[in-house]
């Protein structure tokens, strides 16, 4: 497993993708940013996802979730199968389930838990590569 994407959450959303992108030489991501959203190439397979608290809605995380995470991890288990596979475990295992499978506009499918102490995170598959528009 690897991970794929870090998502911070911010106020400052393009202060923030200015940032990473002058100071960091990131590339964004264009096709894949929308309002509420920002995404930059970190590394090959990396993703730095930057969300405004508004903005995780689209991950059926709320207002209390912005409040208290300041990351949401996002893991790759490497394709679809093994996601689908991993997210019946975890729910077996009664893991909480905050979103359950979903694709996204922007090439991958996702599902979202929470950990222990309650924060999420994802398991995120990339059906077309990162920073393709197809």
């Amino acid at each position: 497993m690897q991970l794929s994407y870090v998502s911070i959450v911010t106020e400052g959303l393009d202060k923030l993708r200015d940032f990473y992108v002058e100071a960091l030489g990131m590339t964004e991501l264009s096709a894949w940013s929308h309002d509420g959203f920002r995404a930059l190439q970190a590394s090959p397979g990396v993703v730095l996802a930057l969300h405004t608290p508004a903005g995780l809605g689209e991950l059926g995380l709320g207002a209390n979730d912005a409040a208290r995470c300041g990351s949401v991890l996002a893991f790759d288990p490497g394709n679809a199968e093994e996601l689908l596979r991993l997210h019946e475990q975890l729910v077996a295992r009664g893991v909480p389930v905050v979103r359950t499978p979903f694709n996204t506009p922007y090439g991958s499918l996702q599902v979202i838990h929470r950990d222990p102490d309650g924060n999420a995170f994802r398991l995120n598959t990339f059906t077309s590569p990162p920073g393709s528009t197809t």
